[in-house]
C-alpha cells in the first residue's frame, strides 16, 4: 500500500526515508531535505512510560516502560530514583509512595566507547493513573520493538481491519492501512488514557485499499487508541508514540 499523503510532497518521501541517487547515503530531515545520514549512538538510552493494559482494559496503579534499541551487547542500568536500582535490562519495580520519582537509564558499552543516560519523572494519581498522587505502583520494563501493541476489537468486524504503520510512531505521523474494503466515510479519533480526543477526523474511503496518513506530531509520547467507526462498527487499536 502507497500512502495518499507524504511528510515532505515534494520529495514523495516521509521524515526519516531515505533519498538521494550518489553513493552517499542520505536521509529526510524535518525540513524535508536530502542530509547526509549518521550512523546512531551504539549507546541509545531511550524509554517511553505509559499506563499499563491488558487486552481491553488499562490498569492502575501499574505502569508499563519500553526500552527502545535495545541491544544485548551494551550494559543496562536503572536508578528508580528512590535509593533503588538494578542493572537488569527488564526489571520489576514496586515504588512505596505516589512520587514524583526520576526514573534514570544509563546504557553503556566499553568496546564502542560509548555511554548515554535518560531521565523521566513518575507520579500517579489517586485512582492509579499515571501523574498524580497515591501511595504505592509498580513498574514492569519491557523492550519496546517486541511487538507487545496488540488490537482492540469492540465488534470484531473484518470490514474494518486495518492495522498502523509504523507502530511505535516515531516520526510524528503514522499510515492507516486496510486490511479490507468497505468503500464510504469513515471517522477516525485518537484518544488519550484518560479519554480525551485529541486528533479527530472524518476520510473518504475509496473502494480500493488506500492508505490514509495521519499527523501525530502535537501529540506528546505516549499509549493512545487510534478508534474507527463506519456504518456502526467500531475498531480499536493500541498505538504508541515515541
Amino acid at each position: 500500500d502507497v500512502p495518499t499523503a507524504w511528510d515532505c510532497p515534494e520529495l514523495e518521501a516521509n521524515v526519516g526515508d531515505f533519498c538521494g541517487n550518489g553513493d552517499l547515503l542520505q536521509i529526510v530531515s524535518e525540513d524535508c531535505e536530502c542530509v547526509e545520514y549518521e550512523e546512531p549512538n551504539a549507546c541509545v538510552a531511550d524509554f517511553t512510560v505509559v499506563q499499563a493494559y491488558d487486552d481491553n482494559e488499562v490498569i492502575p496503579f501499574e505502569l508499563f516502560v519500553f526500552i527502545w534499541g535495545y541491544d544485548e551487547s551494551n550494559t543496562y542500568n536503572w536508578d528508580f530514583g528512590d535509593e533503588g536500582s538494578s542493572s537488569d535490562p527488564f526489571p520489576t519495580w514496586t515504588y512505596g509512595g505516589s512520587g514524583p520519582y526520576n526514573l534514570c537509564l544509563t546504557v553503556s558499552n566499553e568496546e564502542e566507547d560509548c555511554v548515554a543516560t535518560s531521565c523521566q519523572l513518575l507520579e500517579i494519581d489517586s485512582l492509579g493513573w499515571i501523574n498524580g498522587f497515591m501511595d504505592g505502583f509498580s513498574i514492569t520494563i519491557m523492550n519496546g520493538e517486541d511487538g507487545v501493541v496488540n488490537g482492540i476489537d469492540e465488534e470484531p468486524s473484518t470490514e474494518l481491519g486495518f492495522n498502523v504503520v509504523p507502530n511505535p510512531v516515531v516520526n510524528g505521523s503514522f499510515v492507516l492501512n486496510w486490511e479490507a474494503s468497505s468503500a464510504g466515510l469513515v471517522d477516525i479519533t485518537i484518544l488519550s488514557m484518560d479519554g480525551s480526543v485529541v486528533v479527530q477526523t472524518t476520510r473518504n474511503r475509496g473502494e480500493v485499499n488506500n492508505a490514509q496518513s495521519i499527523n501525530v506530531a502535537h501529540l506528546a509520547p505516549g499509549l493512545y487508541f487510534c478508534q474507527v467507526r463506519q456504518k456502526g462498527l467500531i475498531r480499536t487499536e493500541k498505538v504508541v508514540i515515541r
